[in-house]
């Protein structure tokens, strides 16, 4: 019941048109952040704005699935002018409340109407979706055994994110290289949950990406990759699980080419694709932009994109797409990147000054503030190095020297701290160890190794409330754990 810590500052736009009719677009659909245990306030703002002609009368309530009173918008109601625009607050409390670790879920409704007419704004009522993580206090540091004792079949590369409903698997190769499916959803209350079987189950395969997507509908979204008869797909699948699990299907209709070892990235309404391999071995600079509400596929920008890569890494900052490093054409790795505006359609430069040595292997999280890219394979080896990248001003900064050098590692952000582990050193061996890295004070501390998984890569690791869950990898394995 929780997802990845991202904060997202979003923008709504009530538009009134000729005749008095205001109109309220498609708004994000989710709105998701971490709070520690114990913490006061934490606030996120929408922005309103007119760009019509008859002023805009809005109402705006937000209110918790629990019941609870953690979540509130300020001003309730008010009056937007043509051209004009208003600030709404909401402020997240887990102090009053004295909200345990674990997610919470609410709802933001926006309704409008032209204050001349008092005609119903088209789109109106339109809802988000609320997710408030609290995150652990300062302690812990403790490995557990996952609760039941039915496991998916073991497998090494699957696809896997925390949703609402749990973590969730798709793919990956098994015994033998042989792609699988063997969807799978681990709730740390409940275990696994096997889910193979179900009408619409996308075909097994590997080097496919795999991402929480959450917009009107929310889940694991996957898409690409190599099947078992060894030919590269345009196909993918989206596990939903709000009322009972099902798969959406995932139209080919201008879907983007075949490929593996691509990118993908959650923006909002859209799931963003980019870059990867194509059948014979080449990278790929394009991709698709795919409209989660409306099973839609447009194709990316060309102009201005990043050369051609794959095994690159893709993180969504609430505003752009960043790709940075990974595998260009040639075979070496790059320190380059951009950034893609799915709204707009478009792409932006990036800054190389600062920027890690070009890398493959590396992880990059989102810390609400920064895109941190740390460890990977560059010319000279393996790498315990990184850096931190801010969006807004376009510049890279160092952070402090990390625990020993690997690729192939996970990363996962607690909405406070990045916690690596796992990987392979610079021999090839696989790692079982990691360490935690506070982005506030850009010190490591070491993550306990008394009852740790085994040593593995290709494994899959989520934040999934209060706790990272660590699941399969090399071997294959079906083991793991968790760590909170």
């Amino acid at each position: 019941m929780a997802m990845r810590a991202q904060a997202m500052v979003w923008a709504a736009c009530l538009a009134a048109c000729a005749g008095g009719v205001g109109e309220i677009p498609d708004l994000p659909g989710t709105v998701a952040l971490a709070v520690q245990e114990g913490g006061g306030n934490a606030a996120r703002t929408v922005s309103l704005g007119n760009r019509g002609t008859c002023a805009l009368e809005f109402d705006a309530e937000a209110w918790s699935s629990d019941g609870g009173a953690w979540i509130s918008v300020s001003p309730a109601s008010g009056l937007v002018a043509p051209g004009g625009s208003a600030t709404l607050t909401l402020t997240f409390d887990v102090a009053t409340p004295a909200l345990p670790p674990g997610t919470y879920t609410g709802t933001l409704g926006i309704t409008g109407v032209c204050d001349a007419t008092q005609q119903r704004a088209r789109g109106s009522p339109r809802e988000v979706a609320l997710a408030l993580t609290v995150v652990p206090s300062a302690g812990g540091d403790v490995w557990e055994a996952l609760v039941g004792a039915a496991n998916p079949a073991a497998r090494t590369g699957a696809a896997g994110a925390a949703t609402f409903f749990g973590t969730a698997i798709f793919g990956g190769a098994g015994a033998g290289g042989a792609p699988l499916a063997g969807p799978a959803v681990y709730d740390p209350g409940l275990g696994w949950q096997l889910l193979d079987g179900l009408p619409g189950e996308p075909a097994a395969r590997r080097n496919h990406a795999g991402i929480f997507a959450a917009s009107e509908f929310a889940g694991l979204w996957i898409w690409g990759g190599r099947l078992g008869d060894g030919q590269l797909t345009d196909t993918g699948g989206f596990l939903l699980g709000e009322f009972e699990f099902a798969w959406k299907p995932v139209t080919t209709a201008s879907a983007p080419s075949a490929r593996e070892q691509h990118g993908a990235a959650n923006a909002n309404i859209w799931a963003v694709v980019w870059g990867g391999r194509d059948a014979a071995g080449q990278v790929l600079g394009d991709g698709g932009r795919y409209d989660i509400n409306n099973d839609g596929w447009a194709a990316l920008a060309a102009a201005g994109a990043p050369a051609a890569r794959a095994r690159h890494a893709m993180v969504f900052t609430g505003d752009d797409v960043v790709v940075w490093g990974g595998e260009v054409a040639g075979g070496g790795a790059t320190d380059s990147g951009g950034r893609y505006d799915p709204s707009g359609n478009s792409w932006r430069g990036m800054s190389a000054s600062g920027a890690p040595s070009g890398r493959t292997g590396m992880t990059a999280i989102w810390t609400d503030s920064r895109v941190i890219v740390w460890g990977g394979r560059d010319a000279g080896g393996v790498r315990n190095d990184g850096a931190a990248y801010d969006p807004v001003a376009d510049s890279w900064s160092p952070i402090a020297a990390g625990p020993g050098a690997r690729e192939g590692h996970t990363a996962v952000w607690t909405g406070t701290r990045m916690i690596v582990w796992g990987g392979l050193d610079g021999a090839g061996q696989p790692l079982g160890d990691g360490s935690s890295y506070d982005a506030a004070t850009d010190q490591w501390s070491p993550v306990s190794n008394a009852g740790a998984p085994s040593a593995r890569t290709g494994h899959v690791a989520t934040w999934q409330g209060d706790r990272m869950i660590v699941w399969g990898g090399i071997g294959p394995t079906d083991t793991g754990k968790s760590y909170r």
